[in-house]
């Protein structure tokens, strides 16, 4: 008798709130797939650091991944995001890379 494990996967065309356009967790459960010190397209997400003139906001940067092997070519390596959410801050950091 062959058993198997059920494993449940993100789908990339169904949305997990059902919605039509996606919200702010639906955007942030994908962008987690992308990010791994091992092997994501983002490296690394890191706070940045405010100055004393800056607006109060959350900041974040990123790393991204060696373009050469993922595309071919080099890329940007920092990006970074800026908002007054701090889970929409962290999906422009993540999305701009």
């Amino acid at each position: 008798m062959t058993t198997h494990t059920e494993t449940r996967r993100t789908s990339l065309t169904e949305l997990p709130s059902g919605n039509r356009w996606a919200t702010l967790k639906d955007g942030l459960q994908r962008a987690r797939l992308l990010v791994s010190d091992r092997v994501g397209i983002v490296s690394r997400v890191f706070e940045k650091v405010h100055d004393i003139d800056d607006s109060y906001c959350y900041a974040i940067g990123s790393e991204t991944a060696d373009g050469e092997h993922l595309i071919g070519s080099s890329n940007n390596k920092f990006n970074g995001g800026g908002a007054i959410s701090e889970v929409g801050t962290y999906l422009a950091a993540v999305g701009g890379d």
